[in-house]
């Protein structure tokens, strides 16, 4: 009954847990981020939320700029995955949210910088090859990282799932009975015997 109350409670916390909260902490975390490393290389830029003043370029910062559906979809990937201790979901979470912030902190400084020192085409081009191809798939590459770092065997939703089938009646009543091997087989060993 362990891993059904650790179900339940995965899938209580996944729900409580909204979206808006995480693009509350993370919006502005990342965008001061930017802000300062582009301080930090000397270019003239001016922050006044949500948008950023950079060589009199203004780009308005919106919560899908912090890429919060990339943190929404790692925790529920590691609140979803089952036999995870929690403080290793903890820490799977952390680490793969500061993998994040640090790739998502590079594309923004790097597409402000083509914004400002080059053109708007080229600006957009980078910005869509970000947004449809390296998004999901470097989600995917933490994802796996994490999997094979802190050495998960579960698969999210299905390894609870298979398990909660295999707890019940109908599945215990079809499952074939290992114990006396395949019956069929039986049968037509003796038939031929005779």
């Amino acid at each position: 009954m362990k891993k059904e109350y650790d179900f339940v409670l995965r899938i209580i916390i996944a729900f409580l847990i909204p979206y808006s909260l995480l693009s509350y902490l993370i919006t502005p975390l990342t965008m001061y981020i930017s802000y300062f490393s582009l301080k930090l290389f000397g270019e003239n830029i001016v922050i006044f939320p949500p948008f950023i003043a950079l060589n009199e370029m203004i780009v308005k910062f919106i919560p899908a700029c912090a890429a919060i559906s990339a943190y929404y979809l790692l925790m529920l990937l590691v609140l979803l995955t089952m036999d995870i201790k929690p403080l290793v979901r903890l820490k799977m979470f952390l680490i793969g949210s500061l993998l994040i912030l640090l790739i998502n902190t590079f594309r923004i400084i790097l597409l402000l910088v083509i914004l400002s020192h080059y053109n708007y085409n080229l600006f957009e081009s980078v910005h869509m090859f970000f947004w449809t191809l390296i998004g999901s798939l470097f989600v995917a590459m933490i994802w796996i990282f994490l999997v094979k770092r802190y050495n998960v065997k579960s698969i999210p939703i299905f390894s609870d799932l298979n398990y909660l089938l295999q707890q019940t009646k109908l599945y215990k009543y079809l499952k074939p009975n290992k114990k006396y091997g395949d019956k069929d087989k039986h049968r037509r060993n003796r038939a031929r015997r005779a």
